[in-house]
């Protein structure tokens, strides 16, 4: 029984997470017809007409030298 309530769980997990798309992941664009919203504190940032990304805005000076210099290690 526990097996089915755990399955349950990650069910509803999956279904939540599926709504929301994912960082990097791509948000909009022509002919796109996943998630147009990202996860919390991320946003769906326009690239052309074909591809919008989830991107980690920075809300300071310092933050975006974080954010510069953990993509880059990446």
């Amino acid at each position: 029984m526990l097996f089915a309530n755990g399955l349950v769980v990650a069910s509803l997990l999956a279904a939540a997470s599926a709504q929301f798309a994912q960082p990097w992941n791509k948000c909009g664009g022509e002919y796109y017809t996943g998630p147009t919203v990202c996860v919390d504190g991320w946003t769906c940032v326009y690239q052309n007409p074909y591809n919008s990304q989830c991107l980690q805005i920075a809300s300071s000076s310092s933050d975006a030298s974080s954010l510069a210099s953990s993509s880059a290690s990446s």
